[in-house]
């Protein structure tokens, strides 16, 4: 589950400029005016090892002390974002001594018991920076967003921590969660399939703001159905509550086991889509690929073959899914979403003897042996096993695997999905020295 990281402090502190630096480009309007930055602004942090999400927030002003009429809002909009951050960076000024508003804000800070780290900006003009240890939130880091002293040093700090383990959601029924944009019809597709009205079904896009939990039974087998917020493109990201509901559907999927992505039958797959199927792959969720509103374009089967065609090319990193055509507001081909939900998480859950293992790897290598590795090294790989894992987890065991090209792990990879029945289910593949 990619991480959210937010950028917190009192006005004119620096954050715009740290999360401009960070992101090495000019993302949030920098100005010597407190209070520039009014609304949540979120950009992709790419990091060594993954991406996370930044998050630059206004300025904390408390209401009793702001004369800006908006400084009520602004001040929900910190508290939203530190909610839902994984890691807050406070930000400080080293040319001012620690103020009111920086222990009011520490304070808060504590009382969430989130992750915090002390970040003291403009150290190019004040290097002492020994007296923020008082705000009681650990050892002060200092950088100059402005000369990028540093900046480097944080972004390490930022990579450790982005690939630290997360914590690991414990459910005892399986959960399956909808995900999509707003308005393409998630809300109707669970009401259809529990057969009653219990989500607000509406043509207003963001009707469902939040995450709602329905318990119901299928085949005598007692499920979760999650309906998430819809996801928009970034620059229709207008408001606060929908920026929080955005980040409420990040953190749907590590609490769910399978994840339906519900598109338009009419548009495809846009951008952000492909963000939520490429977090469903890396947290090895079973994913079902649902087109909605069938009954809009089921005349026209040059446009159905072009929605099957293109899957390959809007996510190339798991083409081995199989697509679903439905209509929530008819109710055609409701049935089979999730019949093919619980088929993907079962296979998901499956074992592989180690015998069918080592006959396929002598199979595979048999039709096509690796590659010469540096040097003429030989790679061998000898043994092939499935972890003991609550995800599909292969191992591959040799001698040289560290030269091993990418061309060859593709070619592994699509002949376990050809030999091993993993549709709609990421693999974790991982190569190991004897």
């Amino acid at each position: 589950m990619t991480k959210v990281v937010s950028i917190i402090g009192r006005p004119n502190v620096g954050k715009s400029s740290i999360f401009n630096a960070l992101l090495r480009k000019r993302v949030s309007i920098t100005s010597e005016i407190p209070g520039v930055t009014r609304d949540r602004i979120y950009q992709k942090l790419m990091l060594d090892k993954g991406w996370i999400w930044l998050v630059d927030t206004g300025g904390f002003m408390p209401e009793r002390n702001a004369v800006d009429p908006l400084a009520k809002k602004v001040l929900n909009q910190i508290e939203d974002a530190i909610e839902e951050s994984d890691l807050c960076l406070f930000i400080a000024d080293s040319e001012c001594e620690v103020t009111d508003q920086d222990i009011q804000l520490a304070n808060l800070l504590l009382r969430k018991q989130k992750q915090i780290w002390l970040i003291v900006n403009k150290i190019d003009r004040v290097q002492d920076i020994s007296s923020f240890y008082r705000l009681g939130l650990g050892e002060p880091f200092g950088v100059s967003a402005i000369q990028r002293s540093n900046i480097s040093r944080l972004l390490e700090k930022l990579n450790i921590f982005a690939e630290e383990t997360p914590f690991k959601y414990q459910h005892e029924l399986t959960t399956i969660a909808c995900f999509g944009k707003p308005n393409v019809g998630k809300s109707s597709l669970i009401n259809r399939i529990i057969g009653e009205e219990r989500v607000i079904v509406s043509e207003i896009p963001g009707t469902t703001r939040d995450r709602i939990q329905i318990p119901f039974k299928y085949n005598n087998k007692d499920l979760v159905l999650l309906d998430t917020a819809g996801i928009r493109k970034k620059s229709k990201l207008k408001d606060q509550l929908e920026f929080l509901s955005f980040i409420r559907t990040l953190k749907a999927i590590p609490m769910t086991d399978i994840g339906i992505l519900l598109l338009d039958a009419e548009t495809g797959m846009t951008s952000y889509e492909i963000d939520i199927c490429q977090e469903l792959v890396q947290a090895f969720k079973a994913i079902v690929l649902v087109f909605n509103k069938i009954d809009l374009v089921s005349h026209d089967k040059a446009r159905l073959n072009y929605l099957k065609s293109e899957i390959v090319s809007w996510i190339p990193f798991f083409p081995y899914i199989k697509p679903f055509f439905v209509s929530a507001k008819t109710g055609r081909g409701i049935e089979k979403i999730i019949k093919a939900s619980l088929e993907a998480e079962q296979r998901r859950k499956q074992r592989i003897s180690t015998s069918e293992l080592q006959n396929f790897l002598k199979k595979v290598i048999n039709h096509y042996n690796p590659p010469v590795g540096k040097f003429g090294r030989k790679i061998k790989i000898g043994f092939l096993q499935q972890s003991d894992s609550d995800i599909p987890h292969f191992i591959f065991f040799g001698r040289h695997l560290a030269d091993l090209q990418e061309n060859y792990k593709r070619y592994l990879r699509g002949q376990f999905y050809k030999s091993f029945d993993f549709v709609n289910v990421p693999i974790k593949i991982d190569f190991r020295e004897e």
